[in-house]
C-alpha cells in the first residue's frame, strides 16, 4: 500500500514514516504535484486510445494520529 500525503500535510510525512516503518508493504510519500498537469483544455478531435487502460482509483482514507 502506499500511503500519499498531501502538501498541506507535510508536516505529517515523518509521523508516517517513523508509524510505519515496521511495516514492509507500506510506503510513505509525499505528493509533488503543482496544479493541473494538462495545459490545454480543448477537447481532443479523436480518441485514439482502443480501451480505457486507466487503472481503478484507490480508496481514499483520512488518518487521525494522536501523540
Amino acid at each position: 500500500m502506499t500511503i500519499v500525503v498531501r502538501r498541506a500535510y507535510a508536516s505529517l510525512e515523518k509521523e508516517l514514516r517513523s508509524a510505519f516503518k515496521e511495516q514492509e508493504d507500506i510506503r510513505v510519500i509525499l505528493d509533488r504535484r503543482h496544479g493541473e498537469r494538462r495545459k490545454r483544455r480543448q477537447p481532443v478531435a479523436i480518441d485514439r486510445r482502443k480501451a480505457d487502460c486507466r487503472r481503478p482509483k484507490e480508496e481514499l482514507v483520512e488518518v487521525a494520529i494522536s501523540t
